[in-house]
């Protein structure tokens, strides 16, 4: 086995940092090699006083455990300890790299076979306390590779206590520890003791999962001399000498991506198209000898729950005609690929059925498609397994681009919570948003047998969803379906090697930002020159030679000529909530109006006083404390304006109701603020229709967008969005709008505008669009999504504004789109019309 371009790209960076430090400090060498390599400046974080502690960032697939095999040689030359400790984080990975290590003809073996002249090992912590070929003589004459579990030597784990006991088999090891490198908890003949008197290398498989205080001190315990960590997922703490993006392990014919995501309609279409693919996967690599496998992922056993790995054996045999040797069940408790060599030419199997017990430890690249069988309801868990399908057989390249890809087939209501849920299980692997592709199943393409069609007692849909047992299915329709993917998964190889060619840029590292600060795509940014139009009212020229002085629309401009001394002042006050709340400059230091609520003495008190005055005074004294509420609404008129207009709807009050009114004060301000809000908004109509009129108003270009956005909640699993990441606060409706709208060919950028935040059409009424869309022409979309049951008032006054704008800031370079589900208004779209519209734009 021969390292990979990028692997012996890592072991050279690991070779160069070992040369930095025969010349200078620990956190200077790491500062020179991240500069030597182009990678963004990062401080060291040290974790152990004085021991080097560095990171290859790889995705899963990428062979993590060959590349520290290859790395133990270069560290020994600078760190010669005879010890190695590699460590992982579970029972199963335990079993797994013990295996491969001490099998002879394995490669990770050979490789360390090879750079040792032979002189190898391998232990597990069970021979070690047992004292199996374990003694300071056999020690000093090889090198001993210990491969451990994380929580055998954490502290406070039962399972830990033995390592630090006394145990006789490491009294002959006790003449060469030295005090200071004992450790004071442990018993002086410890295996933990007898380690740390080496000061061994530490290999860290799936670091990230080694960042507690316990997993610190765990190897604080070990006393190394060096720590090299593997993992996909790196943490902020750790020292990244080596980052492998995922293109460079596609191009190694490594993995298989783009990871193609497809919704079915119904559970039993999964199965059925889940089959059907695999058939035609297997008839493309026959030449090259790839026997595709189905991962069905079953339901946990239940009484509703139909789906189990026992029901889903039962009917692929008698339903879809497998034969039985293609099936093996992986679960907690039945393990029927033990002693299975799933690459041998001689197996038959091509379906394997688990829950979640494929979650770590367990590769096998024929594996190509999961199929969830979650409930519809239900959100699909596939995150853990996700990494099960990405390794590519032979690690090679193959001559049919299907076969370089792998899928995942779901029946999901919530097909947007599945994509997440495939992201996180990327994200986690070591992959980006980029890596996968999402494919709703055409509505054409529904797999509906005949009987289900003419039958009205059993409508369509409800069969579908429910009945996974039906045999008679128009093959010709799973075949078109089949197809469709097939040509689906070429194009979209395709796509992804284009959009991922490398480019001459400085290299970044991928870490967390803990502020949620995301600045726009790299390729986006002469988006940052764009200068969006909005509203302004022509001013009148200032002395003979002045500049218009051109005002920025808002209410409060066309409102400032607005005293409301001749509207209306009927106001519903009906079904009062009793509460009592009072507004005032809490805290010494504060200067904000907020309130608190009135209960018990304070009520009674304030009443008792009130009642004692005459009706003037209860109307002043009404009149204060519903002014003071409602003046703290910034976008209102002076509180002259203000307090003359609740005067009159005090006036029109009784005794009893301006008490209530007193009482219940924040109710009442809130209804007289809801009503003054729509009476400014007339007269704010009124005046923009005016001044639109006479020519006053024109679209100026003057917002610029955010270089960067900084969402409380964001999605990365969409592509073409202008920024890293986008607010993930749509709704299903939206969601279905832009994930159509950013698989066009013709869309180049989306963005999801966030209301209060960002870009608004100014006028009348203040109008944040849902989202922003580039197409390839030129031409930025204004979209509005509007649901069915959503106020047609409010819709049609965004919609008059919107249509204006568009008139006014330049057809030719701006549309305006207000888009329905399916039942929209004269001058909106339905969903499918606006897709077709923009197909041409």
């Amino acid at each position: 086995m021969v390292l990979k371009n990028y692997q012996q790209q890592a072991i050279a960076s690991l070779e160069r940092f070992l040369t930095l430090l025969e010349t200078m400090p620990l956190k200077v060498a790491y500062q020179k090699l991240l500069e030597e390599q182009e990678y963004k400046s990062t401080a060291y974080q040290e974790t152990i006083s004085g021991v080097p502690q560095v990171c290859f960032k790889v995705p899963t697939g990428g062979g993590k455990t060959y590349m520290a095999a290859a790395s133990l040689k270069p560290i020994y030359k600078k760190f010669p300890s005879r010890i190695i400790v590699w460590i992982v984080p579970s029972d199963t990975i335990l079993t797994q790299t013990y295996q491969n290590l001490n099998d002879a003809n394995h490669p990770y073996r050979e490789k360390i076979t090879r750079d040792f002249n032979g002189n190898v090992r391998i232990y597990t912590k069970e021979q070690l306390l047992a004292g199996e070929n374990f003694s300071p003589i056999e020690v000093d004459n090889q090198i001993s590779i210990l491969v451990l579990s994380y929580d055998s030597f954490r502290k406070m784990k039962k399972d830990s206590y033995k390592v630090f006991q006394e145990n006789s088999h490491f009294e002959n090891f006790s003449a060469q520890i030295n005090e200071e490198d004992r450790l004071d908890e442990a018993a002086e003949n410890s295996l933990i003791n007898t380690i740390r008197s080496y000061k061994p290398i530490v290999i860290v498989d799936e670091s990230h999962h080694a960042t507690t205080n316990l997993s610190v001190e765990m190897l604080q315990n070990f006393n190394p001399s060096f720590i090299l960590e593997l993992t996909a997922t790196p943490k902020q703490t750790s020292n990244v000498i080596c980052y492998v993006p995922a293109r460079q392990l596609k191009d190694e014919g490594m993995i298989k991506i783009p990871l193609i995501v497809y919704n079915q309609h119904a559970r039993g279409d999964v199965m059925r198209q889940a089959i059907s693919y695999r058939n035609a996967l297997e008839k493309l690599g026959a030449d090259e000898k790839v026997r595709p496998i189905v991962l069905f992922q079953a339901e946990s056993k239940g009484k509703e729950n139909r789906d189990t790995f026992d029901k889903i054996r039962e009917r692929l045999i008698t339903n879809f005609h497998i034969p039985a040797e293609e099936i093996a069940i992986k679960t907690a408790t039945i393990n029927e690929l033990k002693g299975v060599d799933l690459m041998s030419e001689d197996c038959q199997i091509r379906y394997i059925i688990t829950i979640n017990a494929l979650k770590e430890g367990w590769d096998c690249p024929f594996a190509y498609i999961l199929a969830s069988l979650a409930n519809r309801n239900s959100a699909v868990d596939v995150e853990q397994i996700i990494g099960r399908i990405m390794r590519r057989p032979y690690t090679k390249t193959f001559s049919k681009p299907q076969l370089n890809l792998s899928y995942v087939f779901t029946a999901s209501d919530d097909f947007r919570k599945t994509l997440e849920v495939v992201a996180n299980g990327l994200n986690s692997a070591g992959f980006s948003e980029e890596d996968y592709r999402a494919v709703e199943e055409l509505e054409e393409l529904v797999v509906v047998p005949d009987e289900v069609k003419e039958s009205p007692a059993k409508p369509a849909e409800k069969i579908i969803a429910d009945d996974t047992q039906i045999d008679d299915v128009d093959e010709e329709v799973v075949a078109k379906v089949t197809a469709n993917i097939l040509t689906t998964a070429a194009n979209e190889d395709k796509k992804y090697i284009n959009a991922t060619a490398p480019k001459v840029e400085v290299k970044e590292k991928s870490v967390e930002n803990p502020m949620n600060e995301f600045p726009m795509q790299k390729e986006f940014q002469d988006t940052e020159e764009i200068l969006l139009p909005q509203f302004y009212l022509r001013g009148e020229k200032i002395l003979l030679f002045g500049e218009n002085d051109d005002v920025k629309i808002s209410k409060e401009v066309l409102c400032k000529d607005t005293s409301l001394v001749n509207d209306d002042t009927k106001i519903d006050f009906e079904e009062l909530h009793k509460e009592i709340a009072a507004y005032d400059f809490y805290g010494k230091q504060s200067d904000n109006l907020t309130y608190k609520y009135l209960y018990g003495e304070n009520v009674k008190a304030f009443m008792e006083h009130f009642d004692s005055l005459p009706t003037a005074g209860q109307i002043r004294q009404c009149v204060g404390v519903l002014t003071k509420i409602i003046n703290n609404h910034k976008d209102f008129p002076a509180t002259k304006i203000i307090r003359e207009y609740v005067t009159r709807v005090v006036e029109t009050f009784d005794r009893d109701r301006i008490r209530d009114a007193v009482q219940n004060r924040e109710f009442y301000a809130r209804r007289i603020e809801a009503k003054i809000e729509s009476l400014l908004e007339e007269h704010a109509a009124e005046s923009f229709a005016r001044q639109v009129d006479a020519k006053k108003i024109f679209a100026k270009p003057t917002y610029k967008l955010p270089s960067t956005i900084t969402p409380l909640k964001f999605t990365r699993n969409m592509s073409k969005s202008l920024y890293t990441a986008e607010p993930n606060d749509m709704n299903q409706l939206e969601y279905k709008i832009i994930s159509r709208v950013s698989a066009l060919d013709n869309v180049r950028w989306w963005h999801r505008n966030r209301a209060k935040k960002e870009f608004f059409i100014n006028g009348f009424i203040n109008h944040y669009p849902d989202f922003l869309i580039m197409m390839d022409s030129g031409v930025l979309l204004i979209v509005e999504v509007k649901g069915d049951d959503r106020d047609n008032s409010d819709s049609k006054r965004k919609l008059k504004l919107g249509k204006l704008w568009e008139s006014k800031a330049d057809s030719d370079k701006y549309s305006y789109f207000m888009v329905f589900d399916k039942n929209p208004f004269e001058g909106a779209l339905d969903f499918n019309d606006f897709l077709t519209r923009i197909k041409y734009l």
